[in-house]
């Protein structure tokens, strides 16, 4: 009876130490002031294993302003409630309705995602309006 009880202590407290990671996925809503209307900028992001054990997170922008925006976000990765380290992400969101289906994911590597007990929280999101995004080159 005693091993028994001993071996049911010992499966729940293995299943309660596999389940201490936290689920990373989450959305953030902004509101942007255009003219007189308050209109919303969401933000999506989700922890996943990417390619070849490689973990990381996907964030991506959905713009309903009907308005060309530049946005600077601040993301705070944190290991055992610690901010370990943040991650900038600098965008124009463009003002079409297909650019929400279109529009490019970022995707933010560290090497806090190998500690146990991680989270991620948006830090700062500044959202500018502006008329129409310019076009940059990369090399």
């Amino acid at each position: 009876m005693t091993r028994t009880y001993l071996l049911f202590l010992c499966l729940i407290a293995c299943s309660l130490t596999s389940f201490s990671q936290t689920k990373i996925d989450g959305m953030h809503t902004e509101k942007v002031k255009i003219g007189e209307e308050e209109k919303e900028l969401i933000v999506f992001y989700r922890y996943k294993t990417l390619k070849k054990d490689i973990k990381g997170v996907r964030v991506k922008f959905k713009n309903k302003t009907k308005s060309a925006l530049n946005v600077d976000l601040v993301i705070g990765l944190y290991a055992n409630g610690v901010l370990l380290e943040k991650s900038t992400i600098v965008d124009c969101l463009k003002k079409s309705f297909f650019s929400n289906f279109t529009r490019p994911v970022h995707i933010i590597q560290s090497d806090v995602f190998e500690k146990e007990d991680i989270r991620i929280e948006i830090l700062d999101l500044v959202s500018t309006p502006i008329d129409e995004c310019r076009e940059t080159h990369s090399e």
